[in-house]
């Protein structure tokens, strides 16, 4: 099997790509090795522990070529500016980052409201390409009890075609229901096999983490397996992933590592971080597949079972264990090559009121 890519993106796969040949195509021989596309953590905080440019260049060697990651951070102390501010660092680096309004504020609606952006901000943000939609909706307990301001974001996030995401720890049979309703199409909060059946069972893309915050696909996803459930709607991620762990234990390639020794075959485990997280998204086209017209955004293992990456391709570089390959880029951190970014005066850094 023969893979062709032109200009960053896969234009044949198929038994001989000889007709795709010039004198200037770079060939890798990948005999003897698994391909399979680029990793994504489709839930993932990349601002709680250094600079978001930092933890990128630390997660690349380990197969992952996007993320959906949350910039509350950012946007909760600066706002649309804030938010602007994560999307600028993070387009600096040649992994693909997605992001979600935020939409974090505590359960009770008595205690806080998320207004930190306007309705005009959030609008403004939505027509961002890589904004997919609202972001985790923490308060709940706001949507269940029919808060117009919720729902009207809500309802103005659909019309752009994109998706809320949901965080629905605690919520329970009416009440995930009632979120479910709402349009909320997601959860990465399941602790238990009980809690990810039920939100399975409800059409939620259910999602399993495995990060430095949370190791629950021991008791989330091994329930699933022993009870026979379809996994075609599960989703593995890392709601968070500490460069202390990167560096111990790797990123997805470890979240694999982990479902694979929970149970889940390679095979499915791999698609739990391509395609499943790329349909939920409504990124398919683009992402999590290995197929014409997709981004060339693959890895290549050097063992499917211990899911062990020994070159990884995303924005038209090859980059392989720490070196220099195919005139690629280092996986190493690279000083000097952060993107710029804007500093804030003072004023900007009190505290909202």
């Amino acid at each position: 099997m023969e893979m062709a890519v032109s200009q960053g993106r896969i234009c044949y796969v198929g038994p001989s790509a000889d007709h795709t040949r010039g004198d200037e195509t770079r060939v890798i021989d990948a005999r003897g090795r698994w391909i399979a596309p680029g990793f994504i953590d489709a839930h993932t905080h990349i601002g709680h522990f250094c600079r978001p440019f930092e933890l990128l260049q630390a997660y690349a060697p380990h197969g992952t070529t996007a993320l959906m990651a949350s910039c509350d951070e950012h946007t909760v102390a600066f706002g649309l500016t804030g938010m602007r501010l994560f999307l600028d660092e993070v387009a600096s680096h040649p992994l693909r980052v997605y992001t979600l309004i935020s939409m974090a504020a505590p359960q009770d609606p008595l205690l806080c409201r998320t207004e930190s952006l306007s309705d005009q901000e959030v609008a403004e943000a939505l027509r961002d390409p890589r904004v997919l939609g609202l972001g985790e909706v923490v308060s709940w307990l706001r949507l269940v009890q029919g808060d117009p301001d919720l729902l009207a974001r809500i309802e103005m996030t659909l019309g752009q075609g994109k998706i809320v995401h949901g965080h629905t720890a605690g919520a329970r049979d009416r009440r995930l229901n009632a979120i479910a309703a709402a349009s909320v199409s997601s959860c990465h909060e399941p602790i238990s096999g009980e809690d990810a059946l039920a939100r399975l069972r409800l059409g939620y893309w259910t999602m399993l983490r495995e990060g430095s915050f949370r190791q629950d696909l021991e008791a989330t996803l091994k329930p699933l397996l022993a009870a026979g459930v379809d996994t075609g709607r599960l989703i593995l991620v890392t709601d968070g992933m500490a460069p202390d762990d990167v560096a111990e234990h790797g990123h997805m390639d470890h979240v694999i590592r982990r479902a694979v020794e929970c149970g889940l075959s390679p095979v499915r485990a791999i698609q739990a971080v391509t395609l499943h997280p790329a349909m939920y998204s409504g990124l398919e086209q683009d992402i999590g597949g290995l197929a014409p017209g997709r981004f060339a955004d693959f890895v290549l293992l050097d063992d499917l079972d211990t899911v062990r990456v020994g070159r990884h391709l995303h924005r038209r570089r090859v980059g392989g264990r720490g070196r220099r390959v195919e005139g690629g880029c280092r996986s190493a951190a690279l000083p000097g090559r952060h993107g710029a970014q804007d500093r804030l005066p003072p004023a900007r850094c009190r505290p909202r009121t």
